[in-house]
């Protein structure tokens, strides 16, 4: 990973942590505050990896393309992400990482899949166990490939 500190190719400032953004995973919407922490700092990750190389940008506007070739249309979720996206870097950047639940709310449905991984993901989540877990929680590994590939076929 580079350093938060250096500045992106794309002139941004360095990334705040959820500490400096004032940002405890209590605060991070009513329902799910550990999903809605996890959600928050996957972005922290996007923006970073989008600064370091901004055409990866790119992913977002191919994971609308498949929707919308999957669905005739695209969700009201993603039609205001696509128009989020015909903003500057700078305004969707500060959009990922609004801790307001505004900024909440557009993050839950996000079209940046596949900018973290799945070993990043896990990592990330267990940053931010679920109010249930036991001391050394750890998260399920992800589905199989195969177990995948089931429930996205039944997706319409």
């Amino acid at each position: 990973m580079t350093d938060q500190n250096a500045r992106s190719p794309l002139g941004a400032e360095r990334i705040p942590s959820l500490e400096e953004m004032g940002v405890k995973p209590e605060q991070c919407g009513v329902g799910h505050p550990h999903i809605d922490a996890r959600i928050l700092d996957a972005c922290r990750l996007i923006v970073q990896r989008i600064e370091e190389d901004p055409v990866r940008l790119q992913i977002a506007f191919e994971n609308l393309e498949r929707e919308r070739a999957r669905r005739g249309t695209l969700s009201r979720a993603s039609t205001e992400w696509r128009t989020i996206l015909d903003r500057p870097w700078t305004q969707i950047r500060a959009v990922l990482l609004d801790p307001s639940d505004e900024g909440q709310r557009l993050r839950s449905s996000h079209p940046f899949s596949g900018l973290v991984n799945a070993e990043e993901s896990r990592e990330i989540a267990g940053r931010h166990p679920p109010p249930w877990a036991p001391p050394g929680w750890t998260p399920p590994p992800p589905p199989s490939p195969e177990l995948m590939a089931r429930l996205l076929a039944d997706r319409p």
